[in-house]
C-alpha cells in the first residue's frame, strides 16, 4: 500500500497546486488587447460613418451591438480555454501519458459537458500506473446508467482495484470557501428517480 499512499499524496499535491492557479485574476493580455482594439475600431467606424448617432440610431445600435457580440466571443473563448486547462490539468501532470479519445474506444459515450476533453489518459503518478478519465459522461446528459457505468466495468476488467472520484460542486454552507475540499459523509442513493436531464443533441 506504500506505493498507493505515495500516489494519493502526489494526487493531493497536484490538485492543491492546480487549485491555487484557478483563481480568476482578470483576462489575459491578448484578450484585453483584442477587445481594446475592437472598441477602438468601432469608435473609428462611428466617427467616419456615423458622426451624428442621433440621425441614425439603428445603425449606431447595430454597430455597437455587433462589436459587443464579438467581444463576448473573444472573452468566452478564453474562459472555455481556461476551463479546459483546469479540468485537464491533473492528467497533464502524468508521466508517460498516452491519450485516447472516447470516440476511438468502442461503446464509450461522448462527454458533452463544457471543459471535458473526452479522453482516457493512461500513465503513471508517483510510479503507480493510473487511468484518468479527462471528462466523464453523466446520466443527466441523457445517457442510460449502463453507458455511464461502462468505463468502471472496463477499468475492472483492466485490473483496476482502486477508484478515486472527484468533482466540482457547490455548497449551501456559507462558511465554505472556493476550492475548499469536502468529503461526503454518506452516499445518497437516488439513482432510481428522475433527476433533471437534458438531451445531448440540444447542447
Amino acid at each position: 500500500m506504500k506505493d498507493l499512499d505515495k500516489a494519493l499524496a502526489d494526487i493531493t499535491a497536484i490538485r492543491s497546486q492546480l487549485a491555487r492557479g484557478t483563481e480568476f485574476r482578470g483576462y489575459g493580455p491578448v484578450t484585453v488587447a483584442a477587445t481594446g482594439l475592437l472598441a477602438l475600431f468601432a469608435a473609428a467606424l462611428q466617427a467616419m460613418l456615423l458622426p451624428d448617432p442621433a440621425a441614425n440610431a439603428f445603425a449606431y445600435l447595430m454597430l455597437w451591438t455587433g462589436m459587443a457580440a464579438l467581444a463576448v466571443v473573444i472573452t468566452g473563448a478564453e474562459m472555455i480555454a481556461r476551463t479546459r486547462r483546469i479540468h485537464g490539468g491533473f492528467a497533464d501532470e502524468m508521466t508517460d501519458a498516452v491519450r485516447i479519445s472516447y470516440s476511438q474506444i468502442p461503446h464509450f459515450a461522448s462527454s458533452t459537458a463544457v471543459g471535458h476533453a473526452g479522453q482516457l489518459v493512461l500513465g503513471t503518478i508517483g510510479g503507480v500506473p493510473v487511468a484518468v478519465q479527462q471528462g466523464r459522461f453523466h446520466f443527466y446528459e441523457g445517457y442510460d446508467m449502463a453507458q455511464v457505468m461502462f468505463p468502471m466495468r472496463t477499468f475492472g476488467l483492466m485490473g483496476v482495484k482502486t477508484v478515486i472520484l472527484t468533482n466540482a460542486a457547490g455548497s449551501v454552507r456559507t462558511s465554505m470557501k472556493a476550492r475548499e475540499k469536502a468529503e461526503p459523509a454518506a452516499n445518497v442513493r437516488k439513482s432510481t428517480g428522475k433527476p433533471k436531464r437534458w438531451r445531448r443533441e440540444t447542447l
